[in-house]
């Protein structure tokens, strides 16, 4: 919130009215707005209240109150607000009085006389009677008005929104388990909408993993003359696309995510394949996602993820034949934007 200086004066309409003997007085508080984004003034007389207040519009900078004490002072506090809930400090200038609290007017006793008898007429003449007249004075205001203390109204956190977007990268073993265990190398590239719809603790995701996975077709006893050789592996890539939630514990972060995987296998894995297309090979899976990350900082994190991959090879006959259950733990780190 910029801290801006409220301009506010006084200016004083006061009243003779020479039958009751007493000063009535007009009060007009007047004050400037100087910061475009203040929404709402609130202002009492003569107290700070917490039910006493009158909230008006930023458009009206004045109030006036009449019938006053013009032997006294009062004073107006005013505070101002960007939203009608957060309000700043009080404000404050007062009045000065009109006359000294201890004057007095007072009318001079008329003198009796003597006089002698009229005697009654049988048709009166009505005297006309002057009219009291009411002297209305104005207290010229100030060549320099006195400045109030700053005024700021209390900062309100504008609304950013709760959506995040998520960039991270990750490597882990699939393990595919059917007759016997198949293990593979997978790389992953995670873009995640995050928090599309959240509440403090909850908030809903939607996640696209992009990867590569290196299935190596030679046996345990050759792994140390294979294991660098690129010819040695069926390549494949996948997409996932993952829809879930999660949950948050300050700094740390429980995710859940179901959806499917497309993959696209060249040369091999044919058993597998929905559809070919020449020597590529493509199947849709379903899969999901559990993964718990810790925000090291607002913009930088590192997780651990396990994904359950539900695969399936077909026979001649496009029948399923067989289910693959793959389990692949990953490593991740990451960035939040």
């Amino acid at each position: 919130m910029k801290n801006k200086r409220i301009l506010m004066i006084a200016t004083l309409l006061i009243a003779l009215a020479l039958p009751l003997f007493a000063v009535q007085a007009t009060v007009d508080w007047q004050w400037e707005m100087n910061d475009p984004d203040v929404q709402y003034f609130r202002y009492q007389l003569d107290s700070e209240s917490e039910d006493g207040w009158t909230v008006v519009p930023a458009d009206v900078l004045s109030y006036s109150q009449s019938g006053l004490d013009g032997s006294r002072s009062y004073t107006l506090y005013l505070q101002q607000s960007y939203d009608g809930i957060n309000w700043s400090a009080s404000a404050s200038a007062a009045s000065e009085p009109a006359v000294p609290a201890e004057a007095e007017f007072t009318a001079e006793p008329a003198v009796a006389e003597e006089t002698e008898e009229i005697p009654v007429v049988e048709e009166a003449v009505p005297v006309e009677e002057e009219p009291v007249e009411v002297v209305e004075a104005v207290v010229p205001e100030t060549e320099e008005p006195a400045e109030i203390a700053p005024v700021a109204p209390v900062a309100v956190a504008e609304d950013e929104g709760t959506f995040k977007f998520t960039f991270g990268f990750g490597g882990g073993v699939g393990m595919g388990i059917n007759n016997d265990l198949d293990l593979d190398a997978r790389l992953s590239l995670q873009l995640g909408f995050e928090d599309i719809v959240a509440s403090d603790t909850l908030g809903f995701d939607i996640r696209l993993n992009l990867g590569a996975v290196a299935d190596p077709v030679f046996g345990a006893d050759d792994i140390f003359d294979n294991i660098f050789k690129l010819d040695q592996y069926r390549k494949s890539l996948y997409a996932d696309l993952l829809i879930g939630g999660n949950v948050k514990f300050g700094s740390a972060q429980l995710y859940l995510g179901l959806g499917g995987e497309f993959v696209a296998d060249y040369g091999h894995n044919a058993e597998r394949a929905l559809f070919d297309a020449g020597d590529f090979h493509f199947n849709v899976v379903p899969t999901a996602l559990l993964g718990l990350r810790y925000n090291v900082a607002d913009w930088f994190y590192l997780g651990l993820e396990g994904q359950y991959i539900l695969d399936m090879d077909y026979n001649s006959d496009d029948i399923i034949d067989s289910m693959i259950h793959t389990v692949v733990p990953r490593l991740m780190f990451g960035f939040s934007f």
